[in-house]
């Protein structure tokens, strides 16, 4: 992939080094070696982004455009995207390690959901006209800069999806991909500049957590769309609290799949397998914890082991490999740490946990699947961000529920039952932004709402559009009650 971008986009221009000299090189998760060399942004790059988004957002024509017309260069940037989405799985399989395969369905699913939104908000009203005491109007207007900071585990879908929603909501961004893996966002602002966004509109820069901290600080920032780490997210939710920033936080999970007593097991099995395993774990939604009725315990833990001795790991660039390398060598052994934890704990490894003998290079580990699990281990209660898969028995529906809920996190659930209506029932106990009846389901083309230390607000969406408009009150005249009011004080 030498002939990929690695530098930023400030100011509708592509620049190729840092002003410091400062570089990281980039390493391979599958085979160990440099793949890419990029600049490492300092203060005077993010500056200029920000001061480039701070302009055209109050003097130039982007949040001036109406919704049609931003949705135009949007979808233009998606015809674009679509021809670019083999070069951005390839990249991905370099900078963190994902299979091809998933690669090029998590880019297709962001220019999918990109095009959806622009359909959705087409006939947008900016306008509604009300009366009361005074005849008022309540305009909708973008709500300025926004800074987009994205995770390593998704780095290209992330970065469409954050820009997009800021964007067509008239907003301007300055987005900081990771520095694990800042490659593959590039692509997205070279669809933008082809299609003619106006400049300033979008910026990235790639750096670190000091870069990060500068950004979200910045008094040039308005809205603060953060994806990553529970603990960093307190960190930006600190800062926004502190200067009344408006800020959505998307964080970790810990995420329960129920099975009811009338639920299909293997339906089950296959759905926590799609989310634990996919990405190697490394999802925030995933179902991690597989929660069934005793009786049924043998069935999923046989289930789950299953999938995992036959998933195929390997060569993120090959079409028949399932499960890439995880991201990092340190991330890969803090996963490790936490299997070793779940049998100290005394919890049974039934498979997995161990790096693959076949493949001695790359930060691999095998799918890992637990049971004896009690919920009150830290097996149970903390984010592994890997492929681990914990099985936890109940008694009954009111354990269940209680097991569930009894989490730091509340991003997604599921629920599986031959019965919707009792499966719908048994979803509204959960204290989760989402739940999913009999599946598996990541809906970025819906509403998502983060709760406990799974985040704040909603970024996806109508309701993440309205995350980035402001509604401004316009008082028009008094009403003729309000008239009468005011001749009997005169």
């Amino acid at each position: 992939m030498t002939d990929t971008r690695t530098g930023f986009f400030i100011d509708g221009h592509f620049v190729d080094h840092a002003s410091t000299g400062a570089t990281a090189e980039l390493i391979s998760p599958a085979t160990e070696e440099v793949v890419f060399e990029v600049p490492v942004a300092g203060a005077p790059e993010l500056d200029a982004a920000i001061d480039a988004a701070r302009r055209a957002f109050d003097d130039g024509p982007w949040p001036r455009m109406s919704v049609k017309e931003r949705g135009e260069v949007l979808l233009a940037a998606c015809d674009l995207i679509e021809g670019e989405l083999e070069t951005a799985a390839h990249v991905q399989a370099d900078e963190m390690g994902a299979p091809v395969s998933l690669g090029r369905m998590s880019g297709r699913s962001a220019v999918d959901m990109v095009r959806e939104l622009c359909a959705n908000v087409a006939g947008y009203s900016e306008v509604e006209s009300r009366s009361g005491a005074w005849d008022y109007e309540i305009r909708s207007e973008p709500y300025g800069v926004v800074a987009a900071i994205s995770p390593w585990n998704g780095p290209f879908a992330a970065t469409i999806m954050k820009g997009a929603v800021a964007l067509l909501a008239g907003c301007t961004v300055v987005d900081k991909p990771p520095v694990e893996s800042p490659v593959s966002s590039l692509l997205f602002a070279e669809a933008l500049s082809a299609a003619g966004l106006p400049a300033g509109a979008f910026n990235l820069v790639a750096g670190g957590g000091e870069l990060g901290e500068r950004l979200v600080s910045s008094s040039g920032i308005d809205l603060v769309s953060f994806t990553g780490g529970t603990a960093v997210g307190k960190q930006v939710g600190r800062i926004c609290g502190e200067q009344l920033k408006r800020v959505v936080l998307e964080l970790g999970g810990k995420s329960a799949g129920v099975v009811l007593p009338d639920g299909d097991v293997a339906t089950a099995v296959r759905a926590v397998a799609a989310g634990v395993f996919y990405n190697s774990g490394q999802v925030c939604s995933s179902l991690t914890r597989l929660l069934v009725p005793r009786d049924l315990a043998d069935a999923a833990v046989a289930g789950l082991a299953e999938i995992a001795g036959r998933l195929r790991l390997g060569d993120p660039h090959e079409e028949t490999t399932q499960l890439g390398p995880l991201a990092t060598s340190r991330h890969r052994d803090r996963v490790e740490r936490y299997v070793a934890l779940g049998v100290e704990e005394g919890a049974q490894l039934v498979c997995g946990g161990n790096r693959p003998a076949d493949l001695p290079r790359g930060w691999f580990l095998e799918p890992t699947v637990f049971t004896g699990v009690s919920n009150s281990m830290r097996l149970a209660q903390e984010e592994i961000f890997g492929p681990v898969a914990s099985v936890i028995t109940y008694t009954d529906e009111a354990e269940a529920a209680a097991v569930a809920n009894d989490s730091p996190y509340g991003l997604n659930a599921a629920v599986f039952s031959a019965d919707e209506g009792r499966a719908l029932d048994f979803a509204r106990r959960l204290r989760t932004g989402a739940v999913t009846i009999n599946d598996f389901a990541q809906n970025f083309s819906a509403p998502r709402w983060h709760i406990k230390d799974s985040g704040i607000g909603v970024r996806t969406g109508r309701e993440g559009y309205e995350t980035h408009r402001l509604a401004k009150l316009y008082n028009l005249r008094p009403s003729a009650r309000a008239a009468r009011n005011a001749e009997i004080v005169t």
